[in-house]
C-alpha cells in the first residue's frame, strides 16, 4: 500500500547518473509514492538537512573533497533525526561499520541495490525512526509530568543511591539543584534506621508500599514529615533493579495537612499560649509550642521525630498506646517526665481520623 503522502528523498551524490538511477528504481515501484531531490555537494546536502524537509536522506560515500560519514557526523553532531542511508561504490566492511557508528540507518553497494532492496531499507529506515519519534515524544510527555507534579518523586538504586528527583522533591528537601540531592543516599534519608528497615522488608516482601508515614531530613538536618509511596522493579531473576517513589510532605495519617489545620494549631499555641505537643499515631513528636518548651524546662529543639519514650520514658509510651488503642475515650491525668526532669502531670488527647482511628495525640500539662 503506498504512503497517503509521498516519501521525501534527498539523494546525495555528486554524479547525476547516481541520482537519475535511484529516481527510476523507485519510480518503477507501483506501491510506494515518493518525491525525489538531487544534492551534489556536501554543503547543498547540509542545507537541505537543516531545513528538515526530507524523511530520508541516501548519500554516497565521495562527495568531492568530504565524505558521506562527515555528513553523518554532522547531522548527529547539529541533533538532526532524518535517517540516513550510506551508499557506496564498492563494499567495504571498515567503512559499513563507521557508517552504522556514526549513525547510518542502513549501508548499500551500487551495483547490487535492486528496487525492492532499495524500498525496503528506505521503508525500514523510516519506520524505524517514526518509532523512535513518536518514543521520544512519550518519554518527553513522561518526564514534563514527572518535573512539575507538585508530588516529590525519585528513582533510586538498590544500595540507596539516587538516580533521580524532581524539582518538586528537591525543593521539599531543600536543594538548590537535582544534582546535589543526587549526591546524597536513600539510605541517609531516613531519620530513624528502623523506618528504613520496614519501609525495605515492605517493599522486598510485597513490592510495593503505600503511604508509609515516616520522617526525613532536609538538606539543613531537619527533620520533615512525610508519607512515602514506592514499587520495587525487579530484574528477571527477582533482584530488585531499582525503586521508584512519591514523597508528599507535611502529612498527618494519611492526609495532607492544609493550612487550616496549621493556622488552628498555631493559633492554640501562639495568640492563645497553650502549652502543647504534638505527636503523630506512632508516638513520634510533630511539633512542640513555645509554652511547652517552657513548662518543660527544655528547649525541644531535638524533640522532633524522636520517639514521646526516648523523651519521656516508658510510662509515656504506655500511655500513647492506651489513647490510641482508643481514641473515643478521654485519658486520665498522667505523670511523665521530660528529659529526666522532674515529673509533669498531662492528659492527653487522640485526634480521630475520618474512620475513627488515632491521627495525632495531642498532649496538654495540666498543672
Amino acid at each position: 500500500m503506498p504512503e497517503s503522502n509521498p516519501l521525501r528523498i534527498l539523494v546525495v551524490d555528486d554524479e547525476q547518473s547516481a541520482y537519475l538511477m535511484i529516481e527510476a528504481m523507485l519510480g518503477s515501484l507501483d506501491h510506494l509514492s515518493a518525491e525525489v531531490e538531487w544534492s551534489a555537494t556536501f554543503e547543498g546536502a547540509l542545507e537541505a538537512l537543516l531545513a528538515d524537509r526530507f524523511d530520508v536522506i541516501l548519500v554516497d560515500y565521495f562527495l568531492e573533497e568530504r565524505t558521506g560519514l562527515d555528513l553523518l557526523a554532522e547531522a548527529r553532531d547539529r541533533a538532526i533525526r532524518v535517517p540516513m542511508i550510506m551508499v557506496t561504490g564498492k563494499g567495504n566492511r571498515e567503512v559499513d561499520l563507521q557508517a552504522m557508528e556514526t549513525g547510518a540507518a542502513d549501508y548499500l553497494v551500487k551495483g547490487k541495490i535492486e528496487p525492492d532492496t532499495l524500498e525496503r531499507s528506505i521503508r525500514y529506515a523510516v519506520e524505524r525512526q517514526r518509532a523512535a519519534d513518536a518514543l521520544r515524544e512519550s518519554e518527553e510527555r513522561h518526564r514534563g509530568i514527572f518535573d512539575h507534579l507538585p508530588l516529590g518523586l525519585y528513582r533510586c538504586a538498590p544500595d540507596g543511591a539516587f538516580v533521580d528527583a524532581n524539582p518538586a522533591l528537591v525543593r521539599m528537601l531543600g536543594y538548590p539543584t537535582p544534582a546535589l540531592l543526587r549526591e546524597r543516599y536513600a539510605r541517609t534519608f531516613y531519620l530513624a534506621d528502623t523506618d528504613r528497615e520496614e519501609f525495605l522488608a515492605a517493599l522486598t516482601s510485597e513490592g510495593e508500599v503505600r503511604g508509609f508515614e515516616s520522617f526525613v531530613l532536609d538538606t539543613a538536618g531537619r527533620p520533615l514529615r512525610v508519607r512515602h509511596t514506592a514499587r520495587a522493579h525487579r530484574h528477571a531473576d527477582g533482584t530488585i533493579e531499582y525503586i521508584e517513589g512519591a514523597v508528599e510532605a507535611g502529612v498527618a495519617g494519611g492526609v495532607g495537612i492544609t493550612e487550616k489545620v496549621a493556622a488552628r494549631y498555631h493559633t492554640l499555641t501562639g495568640a492563645l499560649g497553650l502549652p502543647l505537643l504534638r505527636l503523630d499515631s506512632q508516638g513520634r513528636v510533630i511539633e512542640i509550642s513555645p509554652a511547652f518548651t517552657a513548662r518543660t524546662g527544655s528547649s525541644g529543639e531535638d524533640w522532633i521525630a524522636r520517639p514521646i519514650e526516648e523523651i519521656a520514658g516508658p510510662q509515656a509510651r504506655a500511655d500513647v498506646e492506651a489513647v490510641t488503642s482508643d481514641p473515643a475515650n478521654a485519658a486520665p491525668t498522667t505523670t511523665w517526665c521530660f528529659d529526666e526532669g522532674p515529673g509533669i502531670s498531662v492528659r492527653l488527647a487522640a485526634v480521630p481520623d475520618g474512620v475513627g482511628e488515632a491521627e495525632e495525640i495531642l498532649i496538654l500539662p495540666t498543672d
